[in-house]
């Protein structure tokens, strides 16, 4: 169950109000997972990059990629399976998904939460609220310190030519962490199940610590304490 409170609204401001809260989507993560289609469907060289905002797998699934506030971040694995992170302009995902979003409301609560359908849960509720309609899908970001979490960087076999999905379960690289400060960068959908979230999920989350040294696809999550989340300002 989760227990939060919510403690203040604040908001953060830029001068410039004309801002797109858009979320778009490039092909589909049922396609990729389940080896039909690994083809590139975007070049992030090719879309606005301002105040850009995105999760999604690396061209031939070797590795993650977490856009943030404009920087696209590069996290893939060195033959000794460490993590190396790097920032780019230009890199293909066979899916992807993403907005712009300039301006975000920023809310500080207190949580309780330890599981992703806990964090799911959280999400839902705060965008409900807030009066955000949830028949869209809406990019979201959490900044505090996660007291346990576990994500995952895929790396695909080069030197296997087919793909399924057992195939893709296992080219996945498994890391946890605890105590650790940084954000949380996340879509919301009750609608897009299959596009840019699993099957009977509404999040698609990524981690990238505060340093920016490492980000992955977050599969489990605990955070016990303040927290700031951010959503669009709508």
């Amino acid at each position: 169950m989760i227990y939060y409170r919510i403690l203040l609204i604040a908001f953060i401001c830029c001068v410039n109000h004309t801002f797109a809260q858009e979320v778009h989507t490039k092909g589909k993560a049922k396609s990729v997972m389940h080896g039909t289609d690994l083809s590139s469907k975007i070049d992030l060289k090719d879309i606005d990059q301002e105040h850009l905002i995105g999760v999604g797998p690396v061209h031939q699934l070797q590795g993650e990629i977490t856009a943030f506030n404009g920087v696209i971040y590069k996290s893939t694995l060195t033959k000794n399976k460490e993590i190396f992170t790097s920032v780019t302009k230009s890199i293909q995902a066979p899916f992807f998904v993403y907005s712009n979003v300039a301006e975000w409301k920023k809310i500080e609560l207190e949580v309780d939460l330890n599981s992703m359908v806990a964090l799911q849960n959280l999400i839902h509720d705060v965008l409900q609220q807030n009066n955000y309609s949830l028949d869209k899908a809406w990019p979201f970001r959490i900044h505090g310190n996660f007291n346990q979490l576990n994500f995952h960087i895929i790396m695909k076999d080069l030197n296997q030519t087919k793909h399924s999905h057992e195939i893709h379960k296992a080219s996945k690289v498994l890391f946890d962490r605890s105590n650790q400060k940084g954000d949380l960068i996340g879509f919301y959908s009750e609608h897009h199940e299959g596009v840019f979230t699993h099957k009977g999920q509404y999040i698609h989350v990524h981690y990238i610590d505060n340093e920016r040294s490492e980000t992955g696809h977050l599969d489990d999550i605990h955070i016990k304490g303040k927290i700031e989340i951010y959503i669009p300002f709508n």
